[in-house]
């Protein structure tokens, strides 16, 4: 009982940060009177905050994060209200704050964004029965299976087309997170991965590699040719890897 309540409370409280300064935000300020770009500015400069969660005699902390971004012609922030995009009379009841009131160094564990892995390894740990024992194991030993293999397919991706891109290292390109401009290749990196390599709607651990493509694109970018090689490279690379027995990322049951 005590699993299935955290997994409720964590998948309802990690996805959800962003949008609840979002609906906090149109709760404060009058949406006639705000513009678009101090919207944005009031949802970047919120802090990450820590949410206390007790287990028995375990303090579990959950760390939630957002990261907003604004692309496009951002004079259109600077000139337009909020009114404008989500009507004058908007509100939605979220006009509290979350409490810093942890101190952060008291967790037993902290939990950042592999909220599966956690919870599958909690089962393993609390869990007496040996034959339920075995089955959390069997299912985190399938978890990591399919991420290590998003992690396999994407690393030898990366250095196929090596040549195209020869000053910058395979692990720059699969861990740094640049700003994207070229999005027309991202678009299509974007497209292709999802439709030839994995399903992103159903895979979430490969949805958060697609910071991998923005990296990609950007160091590609004026070189149309090159992208496009990039592009078509993916393109040919999945189908030889992928039986898409990972399209939907293993699930705790």
């Amino acid at each position: 009982m005590i699993l299935d309540h955290a997994k409720l409370f964590l998948l309802g409280t990690l996805p959800g940060y962003f949008t609840y300064l979002w609906s906090q935000n149109a709760d404060r300020y009058d949406p006639k009177v705000e513009t678009l770009d101090t919207q944005f500015q009031y949802i970047a400069d919120r802090p990450d905050v820590y949410f206390p969660f007790q287990s028995g005699d375990e303090t579990w902390c959950i760390n939630t994060t957002q990261h907003p971004q604004q692309y496009g012609d951002l004079s259109i922030a600077k000139k337009s209200t909020v009114s404008q995009f989500m009507g004058p009379n908007f509100k939605s009841k979220f006009d509290t704050d979350y409490k810093q009131d942890i101190i952060v160094e008291k967790c037993n564990l902290t939990i950042d964004q592999d909220i599966y892995v956690f919870l599958a390894q909690k089962r393993i740990d609390l869990t007496v029965d040996t034959n339920e024992k075995q089955r959390y194991q069997d299912q985190l030993d399938g978890l990591t299976r399919g991420r290590e293999y998003v992690d396999k397919v994407l690393y030898e991706y990366v250095n196929s087309i090596q040549h195209l891109m020869p000053n910058i290292a395979t692990n720059v390109i699969l861990n740094t997170n640049r700003e994207l401009y070229n999005r027309e290749c991202y678009r299509k990196m974007v497209d292709t991965f999802n439709e030839k390599c994995f399903n992103l709607s159903k895979n979430t651990y490969a949805l958060h590699k697609v910071h991998v493509f923005i990296n990609i694109c950007e160091t590609l970018n004026g070189r149309t040719d090159n992208w496009e090689k990039a592009v078509k490279q993916l393109d040919s690379h999945c189908p030889q890897h992928i039986g898409r027995q990972f399209d939907r990322e293993f699930e705790l049951k």
